[in-house]
């Protein structure tokens, strides 16, 4: 029998029996020690086939762990992560992640920069779970950091329809809040549907039938027979003479107005007065609803001194222009920056009067034409070059329209 001779060095690991084809009989390792400091057994690596048993606490150094198992059952009710982070100002996102195999996995994900719960899905875009609550018809949302409110809004719900059974509910407003009521205990707090009682006396104008409250088959009647007087109540027709005294026109009454210099007699019916002025159409005409002096009806002797004042004159402005732009006012403030400016004078009327002045210093100039063939001073167009130069022409037509500058 042969046999591996005894070594009185002492050996560094556990001893254990080999394989005797291929190994020693005796064999010792050290990554596979008893630690009889902490009394626990060390192992370097570790296979195991079955199953394993751990009466104590389970601790994991290495920085990844990997489960193939296809259910993890936990009894804790609570999962820590980040558990190492000990600071105060923490910037790293965290959750849970699912795995999509070839497509982009999805998060359920703490955003520390927006101090939000969100979502991201295979998009790649993130949203925050309060997105995911959202209002709609009679439902509004507010938000206030990553809190989301839902409110019941009656004023965004749709058009009612027109008929409702007793046991629908429906929503009322009482001032402190939305609240449900069915349509028949609605219409039995009001009395079956009918008005009960209306305080209403009777006055000027105004027929109550007999009872008092009125009920709800009771009669109003407005009436003009019935006012005091036989008058307008609160109103009337006053007629001031040209002595200074007033006459009342009572209703039923025909009231005459002698005609003469620009007025017709008129007559009136029982509720009607009709005044009609006459005008002369020499020095002033009817234009539509409104009354205007003639063209030449006013010489120089019948225009009072200081009578066309600057605000009775009818002048426009205009600051606002772009190159291309046809003149449409009577002044017109030009400024050109860089650029050079072209204008174009109006369809000339006879007599109109257009003035245009740069009011900038920029090298740009402003080129003033004439509209189609129309000329200003015999020339196609007229430039300004410096700022505060001005140019008044004034209009008259003809074969062909000209522009005079004055």
């Amino acid at each position: 029998m042969s046999y591996k001779p005894h070594t009185a060095n002492v050996p560094s690991g556990i001893l254990y029996y080999g394989d005797p084809a291929s190994e020693a009989m005796l064999k010792a390792e050290s990554t596979f020690v008893y630690d009889d400091g902490n009394d626990r057994l060390s192992v370097g690596k570790i296979t195991t086939t079955s199953d394993v048993i751990i009466g104590g606490d389970l601790t994991v150094s290495g920085t990844t762990t990997t489960v193939n198992t296809e259910t993890v059952t936990i009894a804790d009710n609570k999962i820590e992560l980040n558990s190492d982070y000990s600071g105060s100002s923490p910037s790293a996102d965290a959750g849970l992640i699912v795995n999509r195999g070839t497509e982009t996995d999805t998060e359920f994900l703490w955003d520390e920069g927006n101090n939000l719960w969100e979502f991201k899905y295979d998009t790649g875009n993130q949203y925050s779970v309060k997105e995911h609550v959202t209002g709609g018809t009679g439902i509004s949302d507010s938000d206030s950091g990553y809190l989301r409110t839902l409110n019941l809004d009656i004023g965004s719900l749709d058009v009612a329809g027109s008929t409702a059974s007793d046991s629908d509910v429906l929503i009322v407003d009482q001032g402190s809040g939305p609240k449900k009521i069915t349509r028949g205990d609605l219409i039995s707090g009001l009395g079956a549907g009918s008005v009960t009682s209306v305080a209403i006396a009777g006055t000027d104008g105004i027929d109550v039938d007999s009872g008092s409250p009125i009920t709800s088959t009771g009669t109003i009647t407005l009436g003009l027979s019935n006012i005091a007087n036989d008058k307008l109540a609160n109103s009337k027709i006053v007629l001031a003479a040209d002595s200074g005294t007033s006459e009342d026109v009572d209703l039923g009454e025909t009231l005459t107005i002698a005609g003469g210099a620009g007025a017709t007699t008129v007559v009136s019916s029982t509720n009607t007065v009709t005044v009609t002025v006459n005008v002369d159409d020499t020095t002033i005409e009817v234009n539509s609803d409104s009354l205007r002096v003639k063209a030449g009806g006013i010489d120089t002797n019948e225009l009072a001194d200081a009578s066309v004042t600057e605000a009775k004159r009818d002048r426009t402005v205009d600051d606002s222009f772009t190159t291309g732009d046809t003149i449409s006012s009577d002044i017109n403030l030009v400024t050109t920056g860089a650029s050079n400016l072209t204008l174009t004078l109006p369809s000339p009327a006879s007599g109109q009067v257009v003035t245009i002045k740069k009011i900038d210093n920029g090298a740009g100039e402003v080129i003033i034409q004439g509209d189609g063939t129309d000329t200003i001073d015999g020339a196609s167009s007229k430039r300004l070059y410096y700022q505060y130069e001005s140019l008044t022409c004034v209009a008259k037509t003809g074969s062909p329209n000209e522009w005079y500058i004055i």
